[in-house]
């Protein structure tokens, strides 16, 4: 927590009245720009031990108290709206919410009447009877029902929380597209520096590109680096793409990357609904067209590796997935397989807005699956499965480039299988 807060103050401290051995601490983070800007804290001892260890210790974001809030400020009311006491009705409206959005959204129907279940059955067994705190309602909600493709959520809302910030703070806090595309030429784009190695394979010349993060195509000056890029390794004979630790949020950008190394254009995703229909579809760019934006082009022909670990996610992964899918390369991964993240679309819905207020109670359903073109099915849960597994470590720097070894080692292989071939 150190390094994603500006540390604590503690601000109240309650014991329990029926247990001398518990105690709950609302703590605030000191920092003005953070959010959740409150924390609770749950603790309890086991005083018959030497040392009384901690036998409890849970530490939870909750929307700033009802105590915090002075009975003359102008929001007050909204507050005690928004975190107002559980009624048997107000429960019964929040699950009749939640079990309408599933019903008429969830991209899986099957999935979604799952879940109902789970909720109309706890519901009318009383398991949610005594529950009158948002907070922990929300919380056994989540435990309950929410997973990759689901969300539940009771919070502060965001305009309440800013408003209740020192007076400038919005100013510190607001978003400047500057300083983002400040950040992308900083970090080169989401591209490392391109390594040309001569030696490993006699004739040939190996190039590697370190992909850390693929931004969005359109953004100022992204299509021109990865351009600039791409066509610096278009003369090699090898490439190896290195997307270790690379979060690839922009399908267009990865379609883009992916049109360097086929010959032909080719479909890789689309978005389709819980009906079965496309609402959006991805592919690479045909040659010809690449060739006349000044693209130079890597081809199809030549070996391509690609190089992952359990933290190469989303559109990233896709890229993997599109080169070992069609045959295009080899895919060596640090683990089995890749992060296993492939959710296209999910929507934000509001809950009983007119019983709590806008903004306090909240939901994210997926609405859209994800399906690549090659095979009927995605990656999502299972991720990428690597063809060649090389376990790294950082204790030998050496190590960390075993990936890149074994990609050159499977070439070299593959080179002295065509050498026997042709002797025979």
């Amino acid at each position: 927590m150190a390094n994603w807060t500006g540390g604590f103050e503690l601000v109240d401290l309650e014991s329990s009245p029926d247990d001398d051995t518990a105690i709950t601490v609302l703590l605030q983070d000191k920092s003005v720009l953070a959010r959740p800007n409150y924390f609770q804290v749950d603790m309890a001892i086991d005083d018959s031990k030497p040392g009384q260890p901690i036998t409890k210790l849970d530490v939870f974001p909750v929307p700033t108290p009802l105590k915090m809030i002075p009975l003359d400020d102008p929001k007050r009311e909204q507050y005690e709206k928004g975190m107002q006491p559980l009624t048997p009705e107000l429960r019964r409206k929040l699950i009749q919410n939640i079990v309408k959005v599933l019903r008429k959204q969830h991209v899986n129907a099957e999935e979604a009447e799952a879940k109902i279940a789970i909720l109309e059955r706890n519901f009318r067994e009383g398991d949610y009877d005594t529950f009158v705190n948002s907070n922990e309602f929300h919380m056994r909600l989540t435990t309950d029902i929410s997973a990759d493709d689901i969300y539940i959520n009771f919070g502060e809302p965001y305009q309440l929380f800013r408003d209740n910030e020192e007076e400038g703070a919005e100013d510190e806090f607001s978003f400047d597209k500057e300083e983002v595309y400040e950040y992308y030429e900083a970090v080169g784009y989401g591209f490392g520096n391109v390594s040309f190695d001569t030696a490993a394979l006699p004739g040939k010349t190996i190039a590697t590109l370190p992909i850390t993060q693929l931004f969005g195509l359109e953004e100022r000056g992204v299509r021109d680096a990865v351009k600039a890029k791409m066509n610096s390794v278009a003369e090699a004979d090898v490439l190896i793409l290195d997307l270790r630790n690379c979060f690839g949020f922009f399908p267009d950008t990865a379609a883009f990357i992916l049109s360097y190394i086929f010959d032909e254009q080719r479909p890789l995703t689309k978005s389709v609904d819980r009906d079965g229909k496309t609402q959006n579809f991805t592919e690479t760019v045909g040659v010809e067209e690449m060739r006349a934006t000044g693209c130079t082009i890597f081809g199809g022909r030549k070996p391509v590796y690609v190089l992952t670990n359990n933290r190469t996610m989303l559109h990233a992964e896709m890229l993997a997935y599109s080169v070992q899918k069609y045959g295009r390369g080899v895919v060596v991964g640090e683990q089995e397989s890749t992060a296993g993240w492939a959710r296209p679309m999910d929507v934000w819905v509001e809950l009983c807005e007119e019983e709590f207020g806008q903004g306090w109670w909240g939901m994210s359903v997926q609405t859209l699956r994800l399906v690549h073109v090659a095979t009927g099915w995605n990656w999502q849960d299972v991720g990428v499965r690597s063809d060649v597994v090389v376990e790294e470590t950082v204790v030998d720097e050496h190590c960390r480039h075993k990936a890149r070894l074994a990609a050159i080692e499977v070439e070299r292989n593959k080179g002295i299988e065509r050498q026997d071939e042709l002797k025979v």
